[in-house]
Formats: C-alpha cells, structure tokens, sequence
C-alpha cells in the first residue's frame, strides 16, 4: 500500500466515525429516556474507549466501557465486580445498530445485581 492509498483509507476511516458520532447523539436520548423509566440516570459516551457511567438516586453503580472489541459492565465502578463482558463489533465505539442493544443489555445486567444486593446499593 503506498502513501496515497494510506490517506485515502484514513480519510474513510474518519468519516465512518464521523457518521457515527452523529448517530450516537441521535440514539442518546432515547437510551437515557429507557434509563430513567427504569430509575437509572446513564452519562457519558464518546469514542475509543465509548465509556458509561449510571447512576440511581445520585450513587454510582455501574461503569460501561467498551475497547479494542470488549464492552464490559462493572459494579459498581470501574474497580468493581465484572458482571457483564461481551463482544460487539465495535472496536473503540458501537457500530450504529450495537449502541441500544448493548446499552439494553447492561441496564438489564445492573437492575438484576441492584435486585439481588437489596434496597441500598453500591
């Protein structure tokens, strides 16, 4: 591969994420409308590493993060307990139809630990 197709490939690399900023901002809201209808408050995103931080009634209980191809669920901060680790197709960042489904799935994965540790949490 010579310099011109490094550039070029770069260049359409970067605007892959570009497109894919946009859908995160698109997909954010509904994603934090799910979290609060479940009592949960969900903050962060951004790319390389796409990381999460959820909070219920003001008290951190989960830290998302999702890097070289893993997206990981600790609880109840990123020195905690693992209690989800899958695989995405999204290396630093979800591809446009992961975020939900991922992000779905981590909320799931929090209720349960915040049902099976009692009323208080962390």
């Amino acid at each position: 591969m010579n310099i011109v197709q490094t550039f070029r490939r770069l260049g359409q690399q970067m605007s892959g994420w570009g497109n894919a900023f946009d859908m995160q901002s698109a997909q954010m809201p509904l994603i934090k409308k799910l979290y609060a209808k479940n009592g949960l408050e969900i903050k962060g995103g951004g790319a390389c590493p796409e990381q999460y931080d959820v909070f219920k009634d003001g008290q951190h209980v989960a830290y998302y993060r999702l890097r070289h191809g893993e997206f990981t669920v600790d609880y109840p901060n990123v020195s905690g307990e693992e209690i989800m680790a899958e695989c995405p197709n999204g290396d630093g960042i979800f591809d446009d139809n992961e975020r939900l489904v991922y992000l779905s799935k981590a909320m799931r994965q929090v209720l349960l630990k915040l049902k099976t540790v009692g009323t208080g949490c962390c």
